[in-house]
């Protein structure tokens, strides 16, 4: 009976880690996010995020016909993938805004209600998404 229970010691399961899910590969119906109206813009002392000016920025975006020119001066160039190219404008430009001065600040923005909608983004992507992004921009012909 000794040697049966050093059996079992032996053969018992490993003790499960705390490890993160995979990332899964998001749908690209997900990805976008559509800004049907402007929010309502009140002072109160209700703390909700810290990026609030981002509507007003992005109602001036909306003013000026912002996603109209980014795809029009980007328009034959080939920018092709899950994500849009005026989303991912918009992001890099909300990141230096909010101080982001790294791609990997994105994951810290991630969860916040009015980045997503500034860049209008269901899901923000990954520092690697973004990096690929940006070396297209240095191709040497047109981007493929």
């Amino acid at each position: 009976m000794g040697s049966l229970s050093a059996f079992s010691v032996v053969f018992t399961q490993p003790e499960a880690r705390e490890e993160s899910p995979l990332p899964m590969r998001q749908a690209k119906r997900l990805l976008a996010l559509r800004v049907n109206s402007d929010l309502r813009v009140q002072f109160t002392r209700q703390a909700l995020t810290a990026h609030a000016g981002l509507e007003i920025f992005s109602r001036y975006l909306r003013r000026i016909g912002f996603n109209h020119q980014v795809r029009q001066q980007f328009s034959g160039l080939g920018f092709t993938g899950d994500y849009g190219l005026v989303p991912l404008v918009r992001l890099m430009l909300v990141l230096l805004l909010v101080g982001g001065r790294r791609l990997r600040h994105v994951a810290f923005l991630r969860h916040d209600p009015l980045v997503r909608r500034t860049a209008q983004l269901g899901c923000l992507p990954s520092e690697r998404t973004l990096s690929r992004w940006l070396k297209r921009f240095n191709a040497p012909g047109p981007v493929p």
